[in-house]
């Protein structure tokens, strides 16, 4: 096939033999959408020698610039294989508009021997509506403006595959709903190659919805039979979402997560239950929660309960309760802003954290009744922890009026010692320097963990959030050195832990939700993941202890040896002589 326009094209197949195109619009559904895509497709300057158009419905327009076939969504990828003749096959969704010069640039790469796959680059407009901005910050396709070979993270949407040397890795029939990712992962792994190339640039339209996004976002997820690793994804999304200043993106994401939780089996009862368990929201804020998802759903049916729900269930619970607790005002203050976009009812919602003191153990009471006595000018006293669950340590932080002094600290931290009978860690900051707080593991810990036990629960909305990559790297030396304190006073599972948090820190991955720390690891430094489980905690601790200093000290090859590892850190701590305080702000001064 050859389109006949008033450009001057060339004819490609001389040099890669046929060359098809293929626009899918099984999502959009509908030859109208794909009428931009297909007049770019068009123009062209190197001439494709057929043109597929794939549908959903065989009642879609037939008027299209192309031979149209009706394929099931799931079953794209492969029907668009057998329904082209094409050497290679360039595959675009509707929803894009390829520049001129795309499908030259696509081409242009697989001219290597070893390349089954080319990647595209679609680029998202940086502006729009709601869904458009939260499909650019969390479906973006654009792997930037480099060369890549065997990139990580590759979609498709916007690519190209060699016909014989795709059969190398994944027959017709094997391929999951999103094909070019399976390809991507497999094909290094069978001599070939996947590249990136930036010239092949495609531009998205606008959103069809945010519904539609979220069912994407939920699709294209490449571990979507794994739910931990799915809500996990999620929870990565609101942080950043929230670190980004966007809290009506988090609540987007947050809804996203819901429809995991859905499709997984888990029944909205059981959604709207596990909203509330933090004791974060009240019952009547849980269902509208749980009513904004069912809002954003394109179809109300029921899912089908299967065998693993109750396993679902239990993730979907856990995972909700690992979320940070600091940031559920600022989630709510994004749902306002998600039904004012929507056109939805403002509806009822109680910002400030419901405490039941029932689930507080004996320690954090007696916390909340001595320290307003014993601290001057106090406004809040947040714990650090879980209701109901043992912490491994007792921590809080107390903000002030005033910029505490250190020794006053330090006082009111032993009386808080001789009032509970327990070690505790106690942290002070001064109001206004409250949301200056610098990116560390502490304050990720706070942000995470924190729940208003006295005074201001607005506090909570005020302590920042960042993205692991914030918290410096040095910080995990300090880190493993509190591993090894712990061992030295016999707590094996909190030296572990350390451990690993030094690990995560080392390589800028921190997660301070504990159940997605070994995935985060896992995901971050799998060799090491590995050769950590089932050693003892003195193993652990060593091993670690090892692969930090290596890390952080790669211009010396296995390690600088233990002078030079104490000459920095005495070098450091003349720069910051409190590195160790629990919280700190301002000019590396101590508050």
């Amino acid at each position: 096939m050859r389109f006949v326009t008033n450009r001057v094209m060339v004819r490609v197949g001389g040099t890669f033999g046929r060359v098809s195109v293929v626009v899918d619009a099984t999502v959009t559904d509908g030859v109208a959408e794909a009428a931009a895509c297909l007049g770019a497709i068009e123009a062209q300057s190197m001439a494709p020698d057929e043109v597929v158009l794939l549908v959903a419905s065989p009642d879609s327009d037939r008027q299209a610039r192309a031979r149209v076939v009706v394929v099931p969504p799931g079953e794209a990828f492969a029907a668009a294989l057998g329904a082209t003749s094409g050497d290679i096959v360039a595959w675009i969704d509707a929803d894009r508009i390829p520049a001129a010069g795309w499908l030259g640039a696509l081409a242009g790469m697989v001219t290597s021997p070893a390349t089954a796959v080319v990647l595209g680059r679609t680029i998202d407009p940086p502006d729009g509506d709601l869904a458009g901005r939260w499909r650019a910050a969390h479906r973006s396709r654009d792997l930037g403006d480099m060369p890549m070979v065997n990139p990580r993270g590759a979609r498709g949407g916007n690519a190209l595959v060699h016909r014989d040397r795709v059969r190398r890795v994944v027959d017709n029939d094997r391929v999951t709903a999103d094909p070019v990712a399976t390809l991507a992962r497999r094909a290094p792994g069978f001599g070939l190659a996947v590249r990136h190339a930036p010239e092949a640039v495609a531009r998205r339209t606008g959103s069809p919805g945010l519904a539609h996004e979220i069912v994407r976002w939920c699709d294209e997820d490449a571990s979507g039979s794994d739910v931990e690793r799915a809500l996990d994804r999620g929870a990565r999304a609101i942080r950043a979402d929230l670190a980004s200043g966007q809290p009506d993106l988090a609540y987007v994401s947050l809804l996203a997560c819901l429809e995991v939780s859905r499709r997984a089996g888990v029944l909205p009862q059981v959604i709207s239950r596990g909203l509330h368990q933090p004791g974060i929201v009240s019952d009547g804020v849980a269902h509208l929660i749980a009513s904004d998802a069912e809002k954003v759903r394109p179809d109300g049916t029921a899912p089908d309960v299967s065998a693993r729900a109750t396993d679902a269930e239990a993730s979907y619970l856990r995972w909700v309760d690992g979320l940070p607790r600091a940031g559920w005002g600022r989630l709510l203050g994004g749902r306002r802003a998600v039904a004012l976009s929507l056109g939805w009812g403002p509806g009822p919602v109680v910002m400030r954290p419901i405490v039941q003191e029932v689930w507080w153990p004996r320690l954090w009471r007696v916390a909340a009744q001595m320290l307003p006595v014993v601290i001057p000018g106090l406004v809040s006293v947040v714990a650090v922890g879980r209701p109901g669950t043992p912490t491994g340590e007792a921590m809080f932080a107390v903000v002030t009026r005033e910029v505490p002094d250190r020794d006053e600290v330090e006082s009111w931290s032993r009386h808080l010692d001789r009032a509970t009978g327990v070690r505790c860690s106690l942290g002070a900051v001064a109001s206004d320097a409250l949301g200056w707080l610098p990116a560390s593991r502490a304050v990720a810990d706070l942000f995470a963990e924190a729940t208003c036990l006295w005074g201001d629960p607005d506090v909570a909305d005020v302590i920042p959030v960042f993205l692991p990559s914030a918290i410096p790297t040095d910080e995990a030396l300090p880190v493993i050195d509190e591993a090894q304190v712990a061992l030295d006073f016999g707590d094996a599972s909190r030296a572990r832990r350390l451990a690993v948090d030094a690990l995560l820190v080392a390589r800028g991955a921190y997660d301070p939700s504990p159940p997605a720390r070994g995935r985060a690891l896992e995901a971050a430094w799998p060799e090491v993941s590995e050769l950590l489980r089932g050693v003892p905690a003195t193993v652990a601790v060593a091993y670690a202890r090892a692969e930090v200093h290596r890390w952080r000290f790669t211009w010396e090859g296995d390690g600088p040896g233990e002078a030079a590892i104490a000459r920095w850190r005495d070098l450091q701590s003349a720069s910051n002589p409190h590195r160790d305080s629990f919280l700190h702000a301002g000019d590396g001064g101590d508050v």
